[in-house]
């Protein structure tokens, strides 16, 4: 499965419209993810054409494809200036096999053991 668009971000779940914003300021193709669409593999939402309806998904998570770390960097900045607290993942091989529910979740079982790592401490 090889996604049509080179650079793009995926916007799972209630994403603030300044996340959107911020992303699109930096010239990439944003795409956010009906609720319906959340049954297909994220390589195959990425071979879609942008421009699809509001999702419906319990958390807010931005999916960053193609891009470099320069592009990367300025991305997770534009997030941060946008106030996006929501999760964000980069694609990989692995993860464009996965839904968006099973991207979600593996974020969140990430975000909590995170925490919990940082309650030893």
């Amino acid at each position: 499965m090889t996604p049509r668009l080179g650079k793009a971000a995926l916007l799972l779940g209630p994403a603030p419209e300044s996340a959107r914003a911020a992303l699109e300021g930096l010239g990439l193709p944003v795409i956010t993810v009906p609720r319906e669409k959340n049954g297909l593999a994220l390589g195959a939402i990425l071979s879609l054409s942008p421009g699809l309806a509001p999702a419906e998904v319990a958390e807010s998570a931005v999916f960053l494809h193609g891009l470099g770390p320069r592009e990367l960097d300025a991305a997770l900045e534009a997030l941060r200036s946008a106030g996006y607290t929501g999760m964000k993942a980069v694609s990989t091989a692995h993860n464009l096999t996965w839904t968006p529910a099973q991207l979600v979740s593996e974020l969140t079982k990430e975000r909590s053991a995170l925490k919990k790592g940082r309650r030893r401490h």
